[in-house]
């Protein structure tokens, strides 16, 4: 299995006070959560990216970077993405796990009303708020290059 590290360490994250769990577990609608997240100021050029059919192959890896791989499936579980899904895309034989983990977060990104808030509310809920935090910075920084 392919690993990479993330300068996101899970360990020395200070977790902030959750007080309630991501509505996608519960409803399945990714559409009732929040409205999208604008970030660099209110720059819509992101969002507008995002809001395409699917969301462009830098964003998706950028994600992928700064989630820890110890808790990939259970931050799609969060997102709603089923075990299912999952393990379909397991089977296939792809040359890699991160490959794997592409299409894991591409299929969910296809999903109506994926947002870019359902990820960062997602890792608060898991404790992984310096990850979230780390990958706005990141999506920002791609954003500037674009």
């Amino acid at each position: 299995m392919e690993r990479y590290t993330s300068a996101c360490n899970e360990t020395s994250i200070k977790p902030l006070p959750v007080t309630s769990f991501p509505r996608s577990v519960f409803s399945g609608d990714l559409q009732s959560i929040m409205a999208p997240l604008m970030i660099a100021n209110g720059n819509p050029k992101l969002m507008q990216m995002l809001q395409k059919e699917s969301w462009p192959a830098p964003v998706l890896y950028t994600i992928i970077r700064e989630i820890p791989v110890t808790r990939w499936k259970e931050f799609l579980r969060l997102l709603s993405v089923s075990d299912d899904q999952m393990e379909r895309i397991e089977l296939e034989a792809v040359p890699s796990y991160l490959e794997k983990q592409y299409m894991m977060l591409r299929l969910w990104s296809q999903s109506s009303g994926a947002k870019l808030e359902n990820i960062y509310s997602t890792l608060h809920y898991m404790n992984l708020s310096g990850c979230a935090q780390e990958l706005q910075e990141k999506l920002e920084q791609l954003q500037a290059s674009m």
